[in-house]
């Protein structure tokens, strides 16, 4: 069977018919004009029932062998004499037969969500429209290449469009901050957390998810949660003592937030794809900088629960003062270490520039 043999076949039995009717037009003509672009909207919109009064669709014309001349009446058999790179080559006994196969037969769950992204961006090439597109996590099942990828092509995608992506997968969502980054103001890169509420399912708050806000955020959500429950000290001890339970977990993480963003200065970025030694003429771990976060972490898992050094529910826990000054602790050294670091950043460059030859 010839390749246009092999195109009218796919065309009339794998296609639906408004696709058949562009696959016709690309053979007779080669592109696809503004005319043509237009009524292939017009066909799309009718089969989502979709009405136009102002620009009716028309009848879709699905590809027929008669409609292509030129067709060769015989095939040429292709033979392959030599391989220059045998590398990641199979090799194939020459009786092996291929029996025809079902994608889902030979294509990952990975491999699925990448043709189905593919398939549905290349089908935005030939509709002229610029409406918002939705994606429900776009890379599940998939390694960090492919989610790279998609997420820079998904990127390009909203500098023409509307962009919402749904997705429970940190990594992605920092991979297309970084992507949107990238593009100097080109794309606005906005993040809302869909999240369960006291009993209320389903809210979506103006904020990032825990695991990918900044320290000081962090401090200043910490700071809400304990204007939240502190009344309870004075009349429900076990409720408050449960309360504080979690945001001495919470700012155990606090800690451990500081550590990548402060005092590696994000050379090392969890959930990341690279390492960035750039950020290195920032960093400077010293013995006081080690103790301040050891005692740090040390209290909160002393008074959080499920660690294994975690006191009894029963015991109190400190009152609301001693954890505003915990939660203050936190901040007053982000702020130390900020300053730190842009001091060390400038000596360091000043140590990289080109020393001057001695005169004379």
């Amino acid at each position: 069977m010839s390749a246009l043999d092999s195109i009218i076949k796919w065309a009339e039995e794998d296609l639906r018919d408004w696709q058949s009717d562009v696959v016709r037009r690309l053979l007779l003509q080669e592109e696809l004009t503004a005319e043509d672009k237009e009524e292939i909207l017009g066909m799309i919109k009718e089969r989502h029932a979709i009405k136009d009064p102002k620009h009716p669709a028309p009848k879709p014309q699905p590809l027929k062998k008669g409609d292509v001349s030129g067709a060769p009446q015989t095939t040429v058999k292709i033979t392959l004499k030599a391989l220059e790179d045998l590398k990641d080559v199979n090799a194939i006994p020459d009786v092996q037969l291929f029996p025809k196969a079902s994608l889902s037969d030979i294509l990952s769950e990975g491999e699925h969500c990448v043709v189905a992204v593919a398939g549905f961006l290349a089908e935005l090439k030939v509709v002229n429209h610029e409406c918002p597109i939705i994606f429900d996590d776009p890379v599940c099942s998939l390694d960090h290449n492919y989610r790279d990828r998609i997420a820079k092509r998904l990127v390009e995608e909203a500098k023409s469009r509307q962009v919402i992506v749904f997705t429970h997968d940190i990594a992605f969502l920092i991979e297309l901050e970084s992507k949107a980054t990238e593009t100097n103001g080109a794309v606005n890169f906005t993040v809302r957390t869909v999240c369960k509420v006291s009993d209320t399912v389903g809210k979506c708050i103006e904020d990032r998810p825990w695991h990918t806000m900044l320290v000081k955020d962090r401090v200043a959500y910490l700071r809400q949660e304990l204007d939240r429950f502190k009344g309870f000290y004075e009349t429900n001890q076990a409720e408050y003592n449960r309360e504080a339970a979690v945001l001495y977990a919470l700012l155990r993480e606090t800690w451990e937030a500081l550590v990548e963003e402060v005092l590696l200065h994000h050379t090392i970025k969890r959930h990341g794809s690279e390492i960035q030694t750039q950020r290195l003429k920032s960093v400077a771990v010293e013995t006081p900088d080690y103790k301040t976060i050891h005692f740090g972490m040390e209290k909160c898992s002393e008074w959080m629960r499920g660690h294994d050094k975690s006191k009894a529910l029963s015991d109190n826990r400190p009152s609301p003062r001693e954890i505003q000054e915990d939660i203050i602790e936190v901040e007053g050294f982000r702020k130390y270490l900020n300053k730190r670091n842009e001091g060390l950043r400038e000596e360091r460059e000043k140590e990289l520039e080109p020393k001057s030859a001695p005169m004379g």
